[in-house]
């Protein structure tokens, strides 16, 4: 299911500035009349404030002004780069906007491409900043899409997943290779503490004081409370993660169709409705319904929680996902294109590489 990868751990710190595209935003054109030295200080200062202040017309006072504030990042892992995506969002004054001119959100396109160390894999976001793992050469990046600082730093041996306390002071990192859960400052990349575990940590998912934790193709789910580690029996083999509305955890299992759901309050497992190929990865909808990705159905299925079912196609090989302003934005494999569904339908594909892997939500004004 997800790609297991071992390699060097790399050397000192990397510090670089992204490699962004701009997003194509729509605006308006921005002139200003002339001016002279020689002319009165009053003509000078009229000419220097038109300078500094966007022309306007009854034609451009119409015309669309971009906002950006969230975003979807993917990690591209074969391309090295995590791919910042927005929407194309535009608004319009007065009472008759001109033709062409939409309010509301529009197409998904580019807002930034950062280089990353080979191999970007899983990434996890608390505000603007988004924390990635590279398995494969036992690093950890972390972008500010605020600042577009970019910073690499050693994190074990093979981090795998990532995912932010909820206050966002603490980023734990599942070490597959190290059989241990790192505990990361954030802002410094530095380990603060290690949580050894009775198997290889794959997936990661936070509840409150407590961290769940797959155990590689264990049996079991593991809590960490504290400094206690406990595991509970499941019957399957847990491998991706989702904590669902009422708390419970919904996960995937290794080579299975089947979906399971564990009950931190009963300590049991039940099994979810079939109609799921080969799952995957997860995503909660603000209505409580439970997203998969179905790798071998080229698929999402989603679970409504009052009952019943919902397919749709989105191309081969879909990994992870993540909502857009409540337009499900699926990073699909096979296809190399981030894959929006809204509305029980595919409404937009943007073409990005193919590899693509982790998907979260990230806030902020992008530089």
């Amino acid at each position: 299911m997800s790609n297991k990868r071992r390699g060097t751990v790399g050397g000192a710190d990397a510090r670089q500035r992204h490699i962004g595209h701009d997003a194509m935003l729509l605006g308006c054109k921005v002139n200003s009349p002339g001016s002279s030295m020689a002319r009165r200080p009053r003509a000078f200062l009229a000419a220097a404030l038109l300078a500094i202040a966007p022309w306007t017309s009854p034609q451009a006072s119409a015309a669309p002004q971009s906002e950006a504030q969230a975003f979807v990042a993917i990690a591209a892992e074969r391309a090295g780069r995590v791919e910042l995506l927005g929407e194309r969002r535009t608004s319009c004054t007065g009472t008759e906007p001109p033709a062409g001119c939409r309010t509301g959100s529009g197409p998904l396109v580019r807002v930034r491409s950062y280089r990353v160390p080979a191999g970007p894999h899983n990434l996890a976001a608390h505000g603007s900043v988004l924390i990635v793992t590279h398995p494969r050469g036992g690093r950890v990046t972390r972008i500010d899409v605020a600042t577009g600082e970019v910073r690499s730093a050693a994190a074990g041996t093979e981090p795998h997943d990532v995912k932010f306390a909820g206050d966002g002071r603490r980023a734990f990192v599942a070490d597959e290779a190290g059989r241990r859960v790192l505990v990361l400052d954030p802002d410094t990349l530095e380990t603060r503490r290690t949580l050894p575990m009775p198997g290889r940590p794959h997936d990661l998912v936070v509840d409150g004081d407590d961290l769940w934790v797959t155990l590689g193709r264990r049996s079991e789910l593991a809590r960490v409370r504290g400094s206690e580690v406990r595991l509970f029996p499941t019957g399957m083999r847990p491998h991706d993660l989702l904590r669902d509305a009422n708390g419970r955890l919904w996960f995937s299992n290794w080579n299975s169709r089947a979906l399971g759901i564990f009950d931190p309050a009963s300590g049991k497992t039940s099994r979810a409705p079939r109609g799921v190929a080969e799952p995957h990865h997860f995503a909660l909808a603000a209505d409580g319904t439970v997203w998969v990705s179905d790798n071998g159905g080229a698929s999402v299925v989603g679970f409504r929680p009052g009952g019943g079912t919902v397919r749709i196609g989105v191309g081969a090989a879909p990994h992870h996902m993540a909502f857009l302003d409540g337009r499900l934005v699926v990073a699909v494999s096979g296809s190399g294109e981030a894959v929006v569904v809204e509305g029980g339908k595919v409404v937009d594909r943007l073409p990005l590489s193919r590899g693509l892997h982790g998907a979260a939500a990230v806030q902020g004004m992008a530089r």
